[in-house]
């Protein structure tokens, strides 16, 4: 008996444990050899970078420069860490290309690697904050429902200035981009944030998605209290914002962020959505963890595969 198991519990699920030990094991036993070599690898560096961090943090102390020292000791503390994370990275790359497209064939109607998303869509549209710089990753494309979308892992950063030491990048979002493309068009609708009174006047000065569009009431109160939303032709957009859609953003936000809002916004024949998230997408097996134990990281990989029908159903008002 294999000492890698996969036990079906969920609908979408079933008939996946003989995909998973017909294709997947082999996959699993080879990337094993090569997680112990890289595991091996990772802690004989983070020694070395911990060893001559103590040394540096300790002859800096000894000569009196005290505020070295306790910055080499910082350093001492978060390198061996950082060229952890980084092996880590790199075997687990490896692993999921191999196993990803295997999982989307399983579940149908859904492809791996295929990158159909632009970040510089959500931002035009107010979905997103502006960015200098993009990093994409786990990207899919796949239809559900007679509907077809694209979904993406995305790091915006923004390059800003941090006075006299001139500029710093900061990333000013993190998580999933996903646009779930209409049968039909649909009015340019953007569903902002509610900050209250005040902060909505600020919104309403310096945000240009908001400029120029009118905003419009909706008949669900407990939507109104955490968006404000804008259209410019507000009567198209009224007769087109139903309770169904209300309803889904504010599922698809407490199922995905634990919240009430998800960003999002509407424009010809597209639905934009952006799921901030701090941890990765997709993510599977763990350097300093034998892959016989991968089994939940197999069930959360089914499930994140998942989403984006996830999210189609709460707008079509269908329990996934």
């Amino acid at each position: 008996m294999s000492d890698f198991q996969f036990r079906e519990t969920k609908p979408h699920e079933q008939g996946f444990g003989e995909v998973f030990h017909r294709e997947i094991v082999p996959i699993l036993q080879r990337h094993e050899e090569e997680r112990q070599a890289a595991a091996g690898n990772a802690k004989k560096w983070m020694l070395v970078a911990a060893a001559i961090g103590a040394a540096v943090t300790a002859l800096l102390f000894a000569v009196g420069v005290w505020n070295f020292g306790i910055m080499a000791g910082f350093v001492a503390v978060f390198v061996p860490f950082g060229i952890k994370g980084s092996i880590q990275s790199k075997w687990r790359r490896g692993l999921s290309h191999e196993v990803l497209p295997i999982a989307c064939d399983f579940l149908g109607e859904l492809k791996y690697g295929s990158q159909k998303i632009s970040p510089s869509a959500f931002t035009e549209l107010g979905v997103t904050p502006r960015f200098s710089k993009v990093e994409l990753d786990d990207a899919m494309t796949g239809s559900h429902g007679g509907l077809d979308y694209a979904i993406t892992e995305a790091r915006l950063i923004q390059r800003r200035s941090s006075g006299k030491s001139g500029s710093k990048n900061v990333t000013v979002f993190r998580g999933l981009l996903m646009k779930i493309e209409l049968a039909e068009p649909a009015p340019s609708i953007f569903f902002a944030r509610d900050h209250g009174g005040v902060g909505n006047w600020f919104a309403d000065v310096f945000s240009s998605h908001r400029r120029g569009r009118e905003k419009i009431e909706i008949a669900d109160p407990e939507f109104e209290n955490t968006y404000e939303t804008y259209a410019d032709d507000p009567e198209a957009a009224r007769a087109y914002i139903t309770t169904r859609l209300t309803e889904g953003l504010m599922l698809v936000a407490r199922a995905e962020t634990g919240t009430d809002y998800v960003s999002a916004a509407l424009s010809g024949k597209g639905l934009y959505i952006a799921i901030p998230r701090k941890e990765e997408f997709l993510q599977l097996g763990s350097l300093f963890r034998p892959l016989h134990f991968a089994e939940r990281d197999f069930h959360e990989l089914l499930d994140e595969l998942t989403l984006p029908r996830r999210v189609i159903d709460a707008f079509r008002g269908v329990q996934s």
